[in-house]
């Protein structure tokens, strides 16, 4: 018995094929906690964004998330600094561009978008605290928001469009 065991083991190992997930990682671990145990790794990337019925709230599940906030260009001269974030950064949808200290820009305030390449793709004035960017129709790639008051450059993003 323990001799045909071990054939069929020796069989299976030669001639079937094992299989695991791989992947190309830098650091890993496992984190325990009260609600239990997760292994986790990191360099793998892997996610998932889930939006609801209104595209308004999304949830992003995966191995890795990526978090970007990149403010490319400001010109260090200016006595005036633009209070602005992006968010969700990167998105799938749209874009959310908050500006807190809007009631201080003296010109009107516009926001250009660009791809890679410079192609000016969508030019928006800027009215309130808030505005939403729609990048639903757009490609996956990297595009670059610029913020500007009087041809005066106040901000650029990098934006992330999954």
């Amino acid at each position: 018995m323990k001799k045909l065991i071990l054939l069929i083991i020796f069989y299976n190992l030669l001639f079937f094929e094992m299989q695991s997930q791989t992947a190309a990682v830098t650091t890993g671990g496992t984190a325990n906690g009260i609600g239990g145990t997760v292994a986790y790794t990191v360099g793998q990337i892997a996610t998932q964004l889930i939006w609801d019925g209104n595209n308004s709230t999304s949830i992003a599940e995966g191995v890795q998330q990526p978090y970007e906030i990149s403010v490319l260009n400001m010109d260090e001269f200016k006595s005036f600094i633009l209070d602005a974030t992006l968010f969700p950064n990167p998105t799938l949808h749209f874009i959310q561009l908050q500006i807190n200290n809007l009631d201080l820009v003296e010109n009107k305030v516009e926001a250009l978008l660009f791809d890679t390449e410079g192609k000016l793709l969508l030019t928006l004035n800027i009215q309130n605290s808030q505005t939403q960017i729609q990048m639903k129709e757009l490609p996956p790639s990297t595009y670059f928001l610029k913020v500007q008051s009087d041809n005066r450059l106040l901000k650029t993003f990098k934006v992330v469009k999954q």
